[in-house]
C-alpha cells in the first residue's frame, strides 16, 4: 500500500481498472478502500472482483464485474482433498499454486469479463490495479498499454521479488509455503525444484493463453 498516495493525488480524471482474482473477502477489502477513494474523487473505475460490494454501496463511478460463482467453484475441490497424512500439506500447497495459475484463465472466459475487456482501445485505461500474487495478470498491462500498480494483501512471493530484482532461488531461498526448508536430501531438493519448474510452466501457459503478442 506504499503506492497509494501516488495515484490518489491525481487531479486529472482517469479511467482505472482493478482486478482482484483471489476469492476471499480478506483479499478484496485491501483494494476496496483504494477503488472507492478513486471513484469518490471522480475517476471512472472498472473492478473485476470475486466479492462485489453490497447493493446500494457501490459508488456512482465504480462499475463491478462479478466473477464470484465461477471463482469459488474453481477453488472448491481444493478444500475437499485431505488424506489425513502429514505429507498432505505439500499436496495442498501444490494445488494452491495450480489454482493460482489457472484462476485467471477461468475468469477471462466468463462472458462478463469478455464483455468488459473487448472492443476497448489500447489506451482505454490510464491505470491498472492488479493483485500481486497473480503474475498472468501482467499481460493486461500490455493489452492496454497502461502503467500497473501491484497491490498485495499479504506478504510477497518469489515472483514478486523477481520483479524488483531481489535475489530468489527455489532451493537457496525457500519460501514459507515449503513443507520443509532445510536439511533436505538430494532427492527432496530435486522434487522441490521440479515443483518450482511446474509452477513456472503453468504460469507461463496462462499468460500465453490470452496475452501472446
Amino acid at each position: 500500500m506504499d503506492y497509494a498516495p501516488t495515484f490518489l493525488l491525481y487531479e486529472k480524471e482517469a479511467f482505472a481498472q482493478q482486478w482482484v482474482v483471489y476469492r476471499l473477502i480478506s483479499h478484496q477489502v485491501v483494494f476496496r478502500h483504494v477503488t472507492k477513494e478513486l471513484a469518490r474523487r471522480g475517476h471512472e473505475v472498472l473492478a473485476i472482483t470475486t466479492d462485489p460490494l453490497p447493493k446500494g454501496e457501490v459508488p456512482a463511478n465504480l462499475t463491478e464485474v462479478d466473477v464470484h460463482d465461477v471463482s469459488y467453484k474453481h477453488w472448491e475441490e481444493l478444500f475437499l482433498v485431505h488424506t489425513g497424512d502429514r505429507n498432505n500439506v505439500q499436496q495442498q500447497i501444490d494445488m494452491i499454486f495450480e489454482k493460482i495459475a489457472t484462476t485467471v484463465n477461468i475468469q477471462m472466459e466468463t462472458p462478463a469479463v469478455q464483455k468488459a475487456l473487448s472492443n476497448k482501445p489500447k489506451k482505454h485505461f490510464d491505470l491498472l490495479l492488479l493483485e500481486a500474487m497473480y503474475r498472468p495478470l501482467l499481460g493486461i498491462g500490455h493489452m492496454f498499454d497502461a502503467p500497473i500498480v501491484h497491490i498485495s494483501s499479504y506478504g510477497g512471493i518469489p515472483q514478486q521479488y523477481n520483479i524488483f530484482g531481489a535475489p530468489t532461488h527455489p532451493l537457496l531461498y525457500p519460501t514459507c509455503l515449503r513443507q520443509r526448508s532445510y536439511n533436505l536430501t538430494l532427492w527432496e531438493k530435486a522434487i522441490e525444484f521440479l515443483r518450482y519448474l511446474a509452477l513456472e510452466y503453468k504460469t507461463s501457459s496462462a499468460l500465453k493463453s490470452y496475452f501472446c503478442f
